[in-house]
């Protein structure tokens, strides 16, 4: 019998990823925004070295699944238009601290590793929502976003339900109620502008 590839040094999964509790999880879990805690915040998969190594398997599957940029947003500056600098996305990873940079690695379970523990993850959450959410979920991806410390997000909106893990650091969320948005803003974005939502985001810079 054939045991198949060795395990992954330290790519074990945890035997419990979230905690809270399910009473409350379910009250909330799709209705508003909520905190938990997690387990993965020294798990190896998310190693500067192993996030690399993942960045160049996605990058090889040719299919636009890394993004790298180097520079600094305002709060009104559009997604597409961070100032970039030469500079290989295996450095910008490996020297994040102080690289300046802002990497988004998509569809990280390409990677058996990954894909492991997003399925273990859906797993714990269809027990504490009491869902079967895979049942639901019309398209899922695990996306992993890398930033050097003070770097900051412009206003924005996305189209998908999230769902936020904070593995490293600190970071800061403001959330919008989405009727403060134009008529204008979520047809232009929806039209494929995904920075679309531009004049909200400007009365937001001019309230300060």
């Amino acid at each position: 019998m054939n045991p198949g590839p060795p395990e992954r040094r330290g790519s074990r999964i945890p035997e419990r990823i979230f905690h809270t509790e399910a009473s409350v999880f379910r009250e909330n879990f799709n209705r508003r925004a909520f905190d938990f805690s997690h387990a993965l915040g020294d798990h190896p998969l998310f190693d500067l070295d192993r996030l690399a190594e993942l960045a160049k398997t996605l990058w090889g599957t040719g299919s636009g699944r890394v993004a790298c940029q180097v520079g600094s947003f305002g709060r009104t500056d559009r997604l597409d238009e961070r100032p970039t600098k030469p500079l290989s996305i295996v450095q910008a990873i490996s020297r994040i601290r102080e690289s300046g940079s802002w990497v988004l690695l998509k569809s990280a379970q390409v990677d058996p590793d990954y894909a492991a523990l997003l399925d273990r993850c859906l797993a714990e959450l269809e027990a504490l929502s009491g869902r079967a959410l895979r049942r639901e979920i019309s398209w899922l991806d695990a996306y992993i976003f890398i930033a050097s410390p003070g770097s900051l997000t412009p206003y924005h909106i996305d189209h998908e339900c999230n769902f936020v893990l904070q593995i490293h650091g600190t970071k800061r969320d403001t959330l919008y109620d989405p009727s403060v948005l134009t008529a204008e803003d979520i047809e232009r974005y929806y039209m494929g502008d995904l920075s679309g939502a531009v004049a909200e985001a400007r009365r937001i810079h001019e309230s300060g």
